[in-house]
């Protein structure tokens, strides 16, 4: 069950919460404020240790705000307590369904969140009424398949010119893991979660905007 007071909850999961998970926890808690409550969890984590090298010293060179525990195994409590759940890619959204089916509705990958969030705002205006940043989340399901399907037709119409090859279907939405791989992959990794994130603050950000405009 989620929550209908305080800020919004938003949990981000990875595989050993080390790398991606607290790298994008870091971005959002930074970019939305006290708007935004960010939680970081692993479906694999070794409790305990400390964020990589590399998210350490992007958050630094950034001044994000930086991780202030070690990694965290996600709970079922977790994901009763947040209104909206970000997978790195779609095993660990898997991972996170199989741990709570119910929490399924609210379960997106890094990369799907934005564009999907953005397709649920202009549902919200569409239809006149607040886009509060419950609202938001709430309308994201229904976005989901809109977003989906869009990336498919982009896709065939890819393959009917030729375009070069085309990745199975979803896996655009995935931030890969290169934390164990070569310099570059890792680099690659670092970089694709820092963008995710911006997408979804360039929407959120929005929203929480206008939440604290009407309250004041």
């Amino acid at each position: 069950m989620t929550r209908t007071a305080g800020p919004l909850r938003v949990l981000v999961v990875c595989r050993a919460n080390v790398c991606r998970s607290p790298l994008a926890r870091a971005v959002l808690r930074t970019s939305l404020g006290d708007g935004v409550d960010v939680v970081a969890a692993g479906t694999h984590a070794p409790v305990g240790s400390p964020a990589c090298s590399l998210v350490r010293a992007r958050v630094e060179a950034e001044a994000w705000l930086p991780p202030t525990t070690g990694a965290h195994a996600v709970t079922v409590a977790d994901l009763r307590s947040a209104d909206l759940v970000l997978g790195a890619d779609r095993t660990v959204c898997a991972d996170v369904i199989a741990l709570l089916p119910a929490a399924r509705p609210r379960v997106f990958t890094l990369r799907e969140a934005g564009p999907v969030a953005r397709i649920a705002l202009g549902s919200a205006r569409d239809a006149a009424r607040p886009a509060g940043a419950r609202e938001l989340v709430g309308r994201m399901p229904a976005a989901r398949a809109i977003a989906w399907h869009a990336d498919a037709a982009a896709a065939t119409g890819r393959r009917r010119r030729g375009a070069g090859p085309v990745p199975p279907e979803g896996a655009r939405w995935d931030v890969a893991d290169g934390h164990l791989d070569d310099l570059a992959a890792h680099e690659r990794t670092i970089d694709a979660v820092v963008a995710a994130c911006h997408d979804l603050v360039d929407v959120l950000a929005h929203v929480l905007d206008e939440e604290r405009a009407a309250r004041s």
